[in-house]
């Protein structure tokens, strides 16, 4: 057999038993602590709620052989540990595989798997709801306990969530595009807390922070501030900070989660043409041809060459009210960072290009953008009539050339 098809034939075997091994081990896995808090309220929201129907259902009963657990009222941040025993009411071993949730606002702490379930046996499940998943509402999520020869057992979980704090203008602040280096700005948050009884909450200082200065006041019992400034420059790319702020003072009440949005793009700039027509017409002899582009904010070139807008995160483009758009390149635009040539100057520092043999490039900043001119020998164009260039920004590619001589 040919060795080709040899090796074609092993993959289509090994493929389908890594997938295999694959699954499982993503099935058994516990959802990671510094998930998103955002991401885990939009997977919450598509988790199950109701058990499936099953043709071979595993002789496991709750206490009382209730139908769910109910955990009643819950506050809105509030990390409930909760405890599910199952009796084994059958007349055989059971082959318990594992314990999972299918909502990542339950967290398994302790199950026992894999391990075998005797006649008559409880097994106990220890696990924690996390109330600032959920949305303000009844809720009711599952945790699925896999039995070797049985469709899955569920255990439904339901409970009522009360609201207890509000964000104004919202939990999660969208700053959009914006280059994040020399203009300054603050960003605030206030959190208004509501419980019952007149009782107090107090919000303690959160961790010093990579990226922002944070500081936390309290106008009013109940209401506090956090205003978040950045500590420029800040790194290039997707940010998304998340700040965890402690709480005190409210038995079983757990850390309050705010977080800010965007994409850091430094100095965004492009080339203003991509094809270069160099008139060579006869000139005087020993004088070469030259050509004039420029180099541009990227949000000033034609649309169609300009790249989409991203405001990462763009899952929440749409109607949230976790998300507030507030984009930083307001403070940025009217400081006016792209209309002065000492901005300018700094960019032309980092501006390079790889040019033809015998092509040379001048290099001029401007007040509100940079002028290349590129110089051709007099007989540059004689053999060939176009070549390709690019322009680069601290080695990355702002713009592709293609030099044409008419």
């Amino acid at each position: 057999m040919p060795p080709v098809i040899l090796r074609l034939l092993t993959s289509l075997i090994v493929l389908p038993l890594l997938a295999t091994a694959i699954l499982a081990q993503d099935a058994a896995a516990p959802p990671a602590d510094a998930q998103d808090l955002v991401e885990q309220q939009e997977q919450a929201a598509q988790s199950p709620t109701e058990k499936p129907t099953s043709t071979k259902t595993p002789p496991l009963q709750l206490p009382d052989n209730a139908d769910e657990v109910n955990l009643g009222k819950l506050m809105d941040r509030e990390r409930r540990q909760f405890t599910v025993k199952l009796r084994h009411a059958g007349d055989k071993p059971l082959a318990i595989r594992f314990v999972r949730s299918t909502c990542p606002c339950i967290e398994i702490v302790n199950a026992p798997q894999p391990f075998t379930l005797a006649p008559g046996a409880e097994m106990t499940i220890e696990a924690i709801l996390k109330a600032n998943v959920l949305s303000v509402k009844p809720f009711a999520r599952l945790i699925m306990v896999n039995v070797e020869n049985y469709d899955p057992y569920f255990v439904k979980i339901v409970g009522d969530i009360a609201k207890n704090v509000s964000f104004d203008p919202a939990p999660v602040i969208q700053l959009g595009n914006f280059i994040g280096l020399t203009t300054s700005w603050t960003r605030t948050i206030t959190l208004k807390f509501d419980f019952p009884e007149g009782k107090q909450i107090v919000l303690e200082q959160p961790e010093e922070n990579k990226l922002f200065n944070l500081t936390l006041s309290s106008p009013a019992p109940n209401t506090f501030t956090v205003a978040a400034t950045p500590k420029l420059p800040l790194p290039a790319g997707k940010l998304n900070e998340i700040i965890t702020l402690p709480t005190r003072g409210i038995d079983g009440y757990g850390p309050v989660q705010i977080a800010f949005r965007g994409t850091v793009t430094g100095w965004d700039v492009t080339v203003d043409e991509r094809i270069i027509n160099v008139d060579t017409t006869p000139i005087e002899p020993g004088k070469g041809h030259t050509a004039e582009l420029s180099i541009i904010p990227r949000s000033e070139a034609p649309p169609s060459r300009s790249i989409a807008r991203r405001f990462g995160g763009g899952r929440h483009t749409k109607k949230d009210d976790r998300v507030a758009e507030n984009h930083v390149e307001n403070e940025e635009q009217a400081a006016g960072e792209m209309k002065r040539k000492a901005t300018w100057q700094d960019i032309a520092k980092t501006i390079t290009a790889n040019l033809p043999t015998g092509c040379t490039m001048e290099i001029t900043p401007e007040d509100t953008c940079i002028k290349l001119r590129l110089n051709f020998p007099e007989q540059f164009f004689a053999q060939r009539k176009r070549y390709s260039a690019s322009v680069m920004q601290d080695k990355k590619v702002i713009g592709r050339l293609v030099i044409v001589g008419k």
